[in-house]
Parts: C-alpha cells; structure tokens; sequence
C-alpha cells in the first residue's frame, strides 16, 4: 500500500517556470515498482513520466481535445506495454499512475489559482485534465491486457516424503 507522501520527501523544482512541480524520492519510487526496471527501463519510465507532464500542461495551457486525446492514448499505451513487459501486477501500475496523476494535479492546481483563474475556470480547466488522464489510463489498461506479460520464475515446491 502507498504512503502518502511527507514534504520533506520532496523537493520542488521548476522547469521553465509556468507550473513548479514536486518531485519524488527515490523511496517513493520503489515503492511504486520502479525497483522492478533496470536503469535503461527506469530512464524510459522517467521519460515517459516527463511526456505525460509536457502533455498535462500543454493541456492547460492550450486545449485541443482531438490532438491530445491521440496523445494521450499513446502515452498510455507505451505505459501498458513497459509495465506489462515488466510483469508489474495491473492493480500496482494503476495505483502508481494515479498517485502521478495526483500529483500532477496538485501542481497544476494552485497554479491556475496564481494565474488569475477564476473557481469556474480552475474547475474546468481540472475536469478536462482529468478527462486527459482517464485517456491514458484506458490506454494504459487496454495495452496492457494485450502485451506479451514477463513470467515470473518458478519456484521450487517442498513434497512431502511419503
């Protein structure tokens, strides 16, 4: 099960200086299942972590329902087949894409609030994120039930002597 995450486990960036995010320790990250993924799938997964984010705020910042939803659904699908190539269980990715999703949201939010937006326009501008990331989500769920899953190695069996 995940914890929630303390504030001295973060640490708050900011890229270019539109939406500052926090970051997640590496603790956090394992408990997620990133501990299941050597450092080339680890960097993948960072790099998609990074796509979904641009994606995010792209979103925000300039909606296009058409184009993003494409993306988005690509974006979920990569997610469902590097996780299921991984043999993580679906019911841990789900868990781990929406503590990411939250995440996200969180930064997002108090942002739009900075900017001047208005109640109805922060609650707007959050449901069709939120229709954003049940696209990658579906996606990623879809994908997943069709990608060739890793087996885990079978273990030896005691018999009982007779």
């Amino acid at each position: 099960m995940l914890k929630k995450s303390t504030p001295h486990k973060e640490k708050e960036i900011s890229g270019d200086g539109r939406i500052c995010v926090k970051t997640i320790k590496r603790g956090d990250c394992i408990e997620l299942g990133m501990d299941k993924f050597d450092e080339a799938g680890q960097q993948r997964m960072r790099a998609l972590g990074r796509e979904f984010l641009n994606l995010c705020i792209a979103y925000i910042e300039q909606p296009t329902p058409g184009d993003a939803l494409d993306l988005a659904s690509e974006l979920g699908a990569t997610y469902g087949r590097e996780i299921a190539s991984r043999g993580i269980p679906l019911a841990d990715a789900l868990q781990a894409f929406i503590f990411f999703r939250n995440a996200t949201t969180d930064a997002i939010r108090p942002t739009l609030t900075r900017r001047g937006a208005s109640a109805d326009e922060v609650s707007i501008a959050l449901r069709e994120l939120s229709r954003l990331t049940d696209q990658v989500l579906m996606s990623l769920t879809a994908c997943y039930h069709q990608a060739p899953l890793a087996v885990a190695p079978k273990t030896k069996t005691k018999t009982k002597a007779k």
